[in-house]
C-alpha cells in the first residue's frame, strides 16, 4: 500500500565545496569549505588587486632632439651647402688663415731682427771698452809716426804713447798714496830699460789679440744683421701681400651677401 515519507525519513543534505585557486595577473580566487543547509546561499568569494605598474609616458624630449637635428640637417643641405657665396666664404678663409701666418713669420723675423742688433751693438762696445783700455791698439796705422833719439834708435809714436800711459799710471798710484817718491823715481828709471819696452810690447800684443777677437764676432754679426733684415723685409712682403688677398677675397664674399639678400628682398 502507500506509505509516507517525511523529512525525518530524508536527513539532512551536506554540501561540501572544494577549493578552488585561478591563476590570473592582478586576481586570486580563493575558496572556503562550509556546510550548506537548504536554503543557505552560496559562499562570498573573495579578490585581491595588485598594484598595477607605473606608467613613465613617451619621452617627448627625445623625439625633439631628433627634430631639432633633422632640421639642422636640413638647412645645411638647403641652405648652407647650396649657398651661392660658399665658395667665396671658402676663399675668404683661407686667405685669411694664409694672412695670419705670414703675420706670424714676420713677427718672428722681426725678433731676430732685434736681438741680431742688441748682440752687435754689444760687440761695439766692448770694441770700445779696448780702445779706452788701450788707445794705440785702435790706431789705423800700426805704430804711428816715428823719430830717431840720440842714440840713433828708431822710436815710434805708439812707444811714445805707450811710456806716457805707464807715467801716468805712476803718477796715479802715488796720488792715492800706493806709492812714495822714492818708488815713483825708481819706476821712472824703469821705463827707460829694454825691460819694460818689452813688457809693453807684450801688454800691446795682448789687446791686439782681444781685439782682433771682438773684430771677428763683429764681423760676423754684421753678416748675421744683414741676413734678419733681409728675412724680415721678404716676411713684410709677404703679410702685406697675403693680408691684401684676405681684404679682397672679404670683399668678394660681402658684395655677394649683399646680393643675394638684395634678390630674396625682391622676391
Amino acid at each position: 500500500g502507500l506509505f509516507e515519507v517525511t523529512d525525518d525519513d530524508v536527513g539532512i543534505m551536506e554540501v561540501v565545496a572544494l577549493p578552488a585557486v585561478i591563476d590570473a595577473t592582478t586576481t586570486t580566487i580563493q575558496g572556503t569549505s562550509s556546510t550548506m543547509a537548504p536554503g543557505e546561499s552560496e559562499p562570498t568569494i573573495a579578490r585581491s588587486e595588485e598594484p598595477a605598474l607605473e606608467s613613465r609616458g613617451f619621452p617627448w624630449w627625445l623625439a625633439l632632439l631628433g627634430a631639432l637635428g633633422l632640421g639642422a640637417l636640413a638647412f645645411w643641405q638647403l641652405v648652407v651647402r647650396n649657398h651661392p657665396c660658399r665658395e667665396l666664404a671658402r676663399a675668404w678663409e683661407a686667405a685669411r688663415m694664409t694672412c695670419a701666418e705670414t703675420n706670424s713669420v714676420a713677427i718672428d723675423a722681426a725678433k731676430k731682427n732685434k736681438e741680431a742688433e742688441v748682440d752687435l751693438a754689444d760687440l761695439e762696445e766692448r770694441r770700445q771698452a779696448i780702445c779706452g783700455d788701450w788707445p794705440p791698439v785702435c790706431w789705423s796705422s800700426e805704430d804711428g809716426d816715428w823719430v830717431e833719439d840720440g842714440r840713433g834708435n828708431r822710436i815710434t809714436a805708439r812707444e811714445v804713447h805707450m811710456r806716457k800711459m805707464a807715467l801716468g799710471k805712476v803718477w796715479g798710484d802715488y796720488k792715492a798714496g800706493e806709492l812714495s817718491a822714492t818708488q815713483v823715481e825708481a819706476r821712472w828709471r824703469e821705463l827707460d830699460t829694454p825691460e819694460f819696452r818689452e813688457e809693453m810690447a807684450e801688454t800691446d800684443q795682448a789687446f791686439k789679440d782681444s781685439l782682433a777677437k771682438i773684430d771677428d764676432k763683429i764681423t760676423i754679426a754684421r753678416d748675421f744683421l744683414d741676413e734678419t733684415r733681409n728675412s724680415l723685409a721678404q716676411a713684410q712682403r709677404s703679410a702685406d701681400d697675403a693680408c691684401a688677398e684676405a681684404t679682397r677675397a672679404k670683399d668678394d664674399h660681402d658684395d655677394c651677401i649683399s646680393r643675394v639678400a638684395a634678390s630674396t628682398d625682391q622676391a
